[in-house]
């Protein structure tokens, strides 16, 4: 049961949380935060930022699954020298009209 629960894409109240703790930990190992920058201001600026793009209104079925994954994938694997900090193929692979069913 708890490989088939790991499998699924987080509830659209979940995931802006879910996808900053992944990008702040990339930002992190990209070593462009400070030390305790990534829990202090890294994740809930980001989170807001997922929020703004994640509503309730905007994914009412949630997510699509394998979006989700191309998502996190993304989010997981931009270039460190990206001069936007990733932002750029984030926005193209994690917006609400490519993730939301």
């Amino acid at each position: 049961m708890l490989l088939i629960l790991m499998a699924c894409a987080p509830s659209v109240q979940r995931a802006p949380e879910k996808a900053a703790r992944v990008y702040c930990e990339r930002a992190e190992a990209c070593s462009l935060l400070q030390e305790g920058e990534r829990e202090d201001t890294c994740e809930p600026n980001t989170t807001d930022a997922f929020d703004d793009i994640w509503t309730p209104e905007l994914c009412p079925d949630g997510f699509d699954r394998n979006a989700w994954f191309t998502c996190i994938d993304t989010i997981e694997t931009w270039s460190c020298d990206a001069i936007d900090y990733g932002w750029s193929e984030i926005s193209a692979a994690c917006g609400s009209r490519t993730v939301c069913k």
